[in-house]
């Protein structure tokens, strides 16, 4: 207020005229000096050669002068002449009145601006006082309004600071996807969150029995709830999607958002292509301790009734449970976390077609070589079955992803076989020396 106060003052000396003693003026000023053979010296030039000019010459220059005009002493030129050309210049300035219009405009913006600012306090601050004699145009919109004129989003929903919010938590699987190259899992599904605020409760009776109210997620206070074991960085973040929560008279919200976790599991490939991997979600609170944010779980914890079948990969068991999170660390809080045990096996049937049939195949052909006895085709048959095993082990590690914490019994099979195919025509080799050597 003071601002504007000095505002309007200034607007009334300038335009009663009194101004000389109050302030100056900034402006841009174009000279134009008509000088018919007399020599300039400018301030870039006042090292070099004089410079002669026969015609006219306009400069373009920025110059702080008073309003008072009558003295052209004044005026710090940019560009320095004799004094007895002085009185032959012609210069063309912003006259009085143009300075006058632009000062009084530049003062109105910034009156109206500054009106502008303040009465939008007023608004809001109005806005915050919860109006309750405002004639709604339905009840609904009266109710929102009376509920979130005052919500804040940061602060969690008790009655008192000490007082805990329970919040349940539920796992609806639609989908499950497994990278075997990273190492990965990737479940997608709808996150159901339920809660109570105590900020959100009204009394149906006196808004013609309404019990519930749809809302955006952001209007209201929601759990941070994050996956601790997740695979993902760049996306991680422990809070709920956006999505369209349901607010009951009694308080309680239920906010159900489709959402997708990844999570890192620990593949053993030992037993491939009949391999099983558990993978773990496990969640929490990011920034609250259990005394203030207590996680649960809402029973049942998992929910398959939308689940789609994967191809590849069946789901065995998805369990869930709870850990009231004490540690060593922290002996006075509790950090607790629910976690979802998936267990998943591959589909082995075309694995076992083109691979572990093959295989046995390999693996009884290395046998047949040691029932030729002396036969040369024993030879001939040991050194194809050698070649058959090289080239079924490359294919194996084509298929293979190359990771786990150990090899797959299968490639370590094949491995073991190879020495066994080379016996026989090493054992021919020996005998036939032998038996040369004898006779």
């Amino acid at each position: 207020m003071c601002l504007v106060l000095t505002t309007i003052k200034h607007l009334y000396h300038l335009t009663t005229g009194q101004v000389n003693s109050l302030w100056h003026v900034k402006a841009h000023v174009k000279l134009k000096y008509i000088v018919d053979g007399w020599l300039l010296h400018t301030k870039q030039e006042r090292t070099s050669s004089k410079i002669k000019l026969n015609t006219t010459a306009s400069i373009e220059m920025s110059e702080q002068y008073s309003l008072d005009q009558n003295s052209c002493g004044r005026m710090r030129c940019l560009v320095t002449l004799p004094s007895a050309v002085c009185k032959r210049v012609q210069y063309r300035t912003v006259h009085f009145r143009q300075h006058k219009a632009m000062a009084k405009s530049v003062i109105l913006f910034t009156i109206c601006t500054l009106f502008f600012f303040f009465f939008a306090e007023m608004v809001r601050a109005d806005d915050s006082e919860c109006p309750k004699d405002y004639n709604y145009s339905t009840t609904i919109i009266q109710l929102k309004t009376q509920l979130f004129c005052s919500y804040d989003t940061f602060t969690r929903p008790v009655r008192q600071h000490n007082d805990t919010v329970d919040v349940k938590l539920q796992l609806v699987v639609k989908k499950i996807q497994f990278d075997e190259i990273k190492d990965t899992i990737k479940v997608s599904s709808y996150f159901f969150v339920s809660w109570t605020d105590y900020n959100l409760v009204w009394d149906p009776a006196k808004y013609d029995n309404i019990n519930e109210l749809r809302v955006r997620s952001y209007q209201v206070w929601t759990p941070d709830i994050g996956v601790f074991t997740s695979a993902d960085e760049t996306s991680f973040t422990p809070y709920l999607r956006p999505t369209t929560c349901i607010v009951y008279s009694s308080g309680s919200v239920s906010c159900i958002p489709p959402s997708t976790h990844t999570a890192s599991c620990s593949a053993d490939l030992t037993p491939w292509p009949y391999d099983r991997h558990t993978c773990y979600l496990e969640m929490g609170s990011w920034t609250h301790t259990g005394e203030a944010v207590n996680i649960s779980l809402r029973e049942p914890g998992i929910h398959l009734y939308q689940y789609n079948m994967n191809r590849e990969w069946e789901l065995i068991t998805m369990d869930s449970s709870r850990n009231p999170g004490h540690y060593p660390c922290c002996p006075d809080d509790t950090f607790p976390t629910v976690t979802f045990k998936i267990v998943l096996q591959r589909h082995s049937g075309s694995y076992t077609a083109i691979v572990v049939i093959p295989a046995v195949v390999l693996m009884l052909m290395t046998l047949v070589t040691w029932t030729k006895g002396d036969q040369p085709s024993r030879v001939i048959l040991a050194t194809i079955d050698v070649c058959l095993h090289f080239l079924f082990l490359q294919y194996l590690g084509s298929i293979l992803p190359p990771n786990g914490d150990s090899s797959p019994l299968i490639g370590q099979h094949q491995v073991s076989f190879i020495p066994v195919g080379f016996s026989p025509a090493l054992v021919n080799d020996i005998w036939q020396i032998n038996h040369d050597s004898g006779t």
